[in-house]
């Protein structure tokens, strides 16, 4: 798996393609190779970057800093396109699969998930309570079944188990993998 982090235009608006990579290297990732943060004649930024496998991936940002594209030129070529509302909400997510488009509700609580995939095809509908947990899941997709939720008055799923400090310590009845914070 690659991360690439976004880089602002304010921050690169000095920085060379030389300092970029020297800032990579000195913190020790090597994960990514070489990357390069690239003008378009439109004002927006591009971040190319390449991975030790020969993966290379290249993104593409709006006005507002959001990908819009994200493309693999390695073998097989792949591109990941999006498309967002007016409060920065995915209304729109594609590749060479399929999409998946996104609705929401006057506050913004994303309502449905409509897949158009080769994979899956169908609508995911969910049900929220006033404060935005989700109550219900209704499936048109193969293989996803319907599923409901109840909340406690701390907005805590009753079928949890939770420590005094409201971390869950199990799901539905079964232990959570606990995990030592060495920080």
């Amino acid at each position: 798996m690659i991360f690439v982090t976004m880089l602002s235009a304010e921050a690169v608006a000095d920085a060379s393609e030389e300092f970029l990579h020297e800032g990579c290297r000195r913190k020790g990732d090597s994960l990514i190779r070489r990357f390069f943060l690239k003008q378009r004649r439109d004002g927006l930024y591009g971040l190319r970057a390449a991975a030790p496998q020969g993966i290379r991936l290249t993104s593409t940002y709006d006005q507002m800093n959001r990908v819009t594209a994200l493309q693999s030129t390695s073998n097989p070529t792949t591109t990941f396109s999006y498309a967002y509302g007016k409060t920065g909400n995915r209304l729109m997510a594609s590749d060479r699969n399929g999409s998946s488009n996104y609705t929401y509700d006057s506050i913004y609580r994303m309502t449905e998930e409509a897949i158009l995939r080769s994979e899956a095809k169908g609508t995911l509908t969910y049900g929220l309570d006033p404060v935005g947990n989700r109550q219900s899941l209704a499936s048109t997709v193969t293989g996803i079944n319907q599923q409901s939720a109840s909340y406690n008055v701390n907005d805590q799923v009753l079928a949890n188990t939770y420590d005094a400090n409201g971390n869950t310590l199990g799901a539905n009845g079964k232990a959570t993998p606990t995990i030592p914070w060495t920080g």
